[in-house]
């Protein structure tokens, strides 16, 4: 069986067009699966370039068999048109890739230069009688390798002032090079315009073969490109997505950071007037020299107070200390009973402090440092709000818990507690006042300089180790604050 040329022709470009199918399901199926604006100006790109195949099989033969101006003009416009809207949206593919654009559409300046420049040389070609249009002939031909020859400049500037996508750039900038340099060498080296009408099959097997390379190596690329910006654009959305985590993080530590120095500045306060009213009462007693031992005492406890405040605050500075377990736990009675001093100090002679410590030796799962803190913030709370004359009583003791129970803020599992209660006699808390009292900040005491940060940090400090409180109040008759404070195992 012989061989003819056409016979080559036609196998050629019909394996193109079937290859050019089988890549565009591909890239559509990618589409379709990871709806990604680049995966669809790919798949849009190659679509509009199949046209541009079947237009070329149709010019090429038409031109050998049967030259008729007319049908020869339509093909190559046809092929005129193919090329700019496949160009359009593979320059909109390098956009996306360069993080110029989000969206699969072609720019509008884009559009708008590919439109004069179509209907420029489709001008040109009427005035002058020719298809100088077509690919390869004429002094207009050579302008479709150099407009793939632009694509690929594009793309390699791109790859080398970009961050992102640097290798999809530089392939897809080898493929566009691919382009121009098959268009050049099928229609200035292997088969010029002058030769077509007398090809012999040798020529047309060479450019079959350049062609069906050329598109191979294309679709090849243009799948991995599409694969490979799948794989870049996840990586890339999860070091995004740690970034903002790492960003939320250190913005909570930054708040939480404001949140424990508004709180030590607070109990600072509590403890410097602890230590004014000791030295004014020292100062007054200066002829009892038992009564200014005992102000002195105190003062060095206010002082250890202090001292402690300080240090919690250095661990905050280092990470994940401050929830770290206490390396000793404290037994409740016994801080309770040396801090009673202090305690009817900081609520004045104007009100009495009642004990009642019934939990005997049993520790609980904080540190001194912080007891005293939780002790310190529910009396002065107490203490604001009980008028002269008034009782705030403080309360420990032993609570086993064989089923949870609803507290104010959460629940509490079932266990073994040291519940401490701090009781007074005072105004109460109003009913719609009373969801908030536990949020960091809210105080109906700003007249007279509450900042709202004693609750919260108990509340902050309590939950922390596994405890909860409970509060109930009655306007007018007074307010019950129980911690529950876990006993270590």
């Amino acid at each position: 069986m012989t061989v003819m040329p056409m016979d080559a022709l036609l196998a050629s470009f019909f394996m193109q067009s079937a290859l050019a199918a089988v890549f565009l399901v591909a890239l559509w199926g990618i589409a379709f699966v990871y709806r990604r604006p680049l995966h669809r100006a790919l798949a849009t790109g190659w679509s509009i370039y199949l046209l541009h195949t079947l237009a070329s099989f149709a010019s090429a033969w038409y031109g050998r068999e049967a030259p008729l101006s007319s049908l020869r003009w339509h093909t190559a416009t046809l092929q005129l048109l193919a090329v700019a809207g496949s160009a359009a949206f593979w320059y909109a593919s390098l956009r996306i890739l360069a993080g110029r654009q989000e969206g699969s559409r072609p720019p509008a300046r884009g559009v708008v230069w590919a439109t004069i420049v179509v209907v420029a040389m489709l001008t040109l070609s009427v005035a002058s009688g020719r298809v100088m249009h077509q690919p390869g002939s004429g002094p207009l031909g050579i302008l479709y390798p150099m407009l793939y020859l632009a694509l690929a400049a594009f793309s390699w500037w791109e790859s080398r002032h970009t961050t992102a996508h640097t290798r999809e750039l530089f392939w897809m900038g080898t493929a566009f090079a691919m382009f121009s340099a098959r268009m050049l060498l099928v229609t200035q080296v292997i088969l010029p315009e002058d030769q077509f009408a007398e090809s012999t099959l040798t020529q047309l097997l060479a450019v079959a073969t350049v062609q069906l390379l050329q598109m191979v190596a294309v679709g090849v690329i243009s799948i991995g490109v599409a694969v490979t910006y799948e794989r870049s654009a996840v990586l890339l959305m999860t070091e995004r997505l740690h970034l903002a985590e790492l960003t939320a993080k250190k913005s909570r530590r930054l708040e939480s950071l404001g949140r424990m120095a508004a709180s030590v500045a607070h109990d600072f306060n509590n403890v410097l007037m602890i230590i004014g009213s000791c030295a004014e009462l020292a100062d007054e007693a200066a002829a009892r020299p038992d009564d200014v031992r005992r102000e002195l005492r105190d003062i060095r406890l206010a002082a250890t107070q202090g001292g402690g405040l300080v240090t919690k605050l250095l661990e905050f500075s280092q990470p994940s200390t401050y929830d770290a377990a206490p390396a000793q736990h404290a037994r409740v009675d016994a801080v309770v009973q040396e801090n009673a001093p202090l305690l009817e100090k900081c609520i004045g002679p104007e009100r009495r402090l009642e004990l009642d410590t019934a939990a005997g030796d049993l520790p609980c799962v904080l540190d001194r440092t912080q007891l005293e803190q939780l002790l310190l913030n529910m009396v002065v709370n107490a203490r604001d709000a009980t008028p002269v004359g008034g009782v705030i009583r403080l309360r420990t003791g032993e609570e086993r818990l064989l089923v949870p129970r609803r507290m104010h803020d959460g629940t509490l599992g079932a266990g073994r507690y040291i519940r401490v209660s701090v009781e007074d006699n005072g105004v109460g808390i109003a009913p719609d006042v009373l969801p908030h009292i536990l949020e960091p900040f809210f105080t109906t005491k700003r007249e007279r300089g509450g900042t709202g940060i004693g609750l919260a940090t108990v509340h902050q400090i309590v939950v922390g180790v596994g405890g909860e409180l409970a509060i109930e109040s009655v306007l007018g008759v007074g307010t019950c604050i129980d911690l529950y404070l876990p006993v270590p195992a």
